[in-house]
């Protein structure tokens, strides 16, 4: 269990702080670009400004859940050699 939310923190802080280097940079890019694009780009372009603001608050959502659900498990192997 010890194993798991040391894994589980080690992977959320990776994922945060490349969350917000990404955001950061994908921000600047698009709104340094903006006005220089068509109707139809800036459409895409709003997309991709939301999938950066999104990804990363929901992949540290899935590794809560992994942690939890590892958690929760029973390990056979501790049961079985139990004293």
């Amino acid at each position: 269990m010890v194993f798991v939310i040391i894994t589980g923190l080690a992977s959320m802080f990776i994922i945060t702080v490349a969350w917000y280097v990404t955001l950061t940079m994908v921000t600047a890019l698009l709104s340094g670009f903006f006005t220089l694009l068509s109707s139809d780009a800036q459409n895409t372009a709003t997309l991709a400004n939301y999938a950066a603001i999104v990804w990363g608050p929901f992949f540290d959502l899935l590794v809560v859940v992994w942690m939890i659900a590892s958690a929760q498990a029973r390990d056979v192997e501790s049961e079985r050699y139990a004293y």
